[in-house]
């Protein structure tokens, strides 16, 4: 069990500095609202940040701010 993952199993998250990418929000009745953005850096994975996560100048709002993986769809490659 402690052997090297194969490389056909391996998660690739291919995001890149640049892209812009839509965000899902929920409002208060639980309605998702997309919000786009642009990827500004990658995030390290470390205790904090236990999966990849990516910091996103959002449009709407105009503020920098951590995402997950699972939150951030890419629209435009960079």
């Amino acid at each position: 069990m402690d052997e090297p993952t194969n490389s056909k199993f391996e998660i690739k998250w291919d995001i890149k500095i640049g892209d812009i990418v839509k965000i899902m929000r929920y409002d208060y009745n639980a309605y998702s609202v997309p919000t786009y953005g642009i990827v500004v850096m990658k995030e390290e994975t470390n205790q904090i940040y236990m999966f990849p996560a990516v910091s996103v100048l959002v449009f709407d709002t105009k503020k920098i701010e951590v995402f997950p993986a699972g939150t951030v769809e890419i629209v435009s490659c960079a």
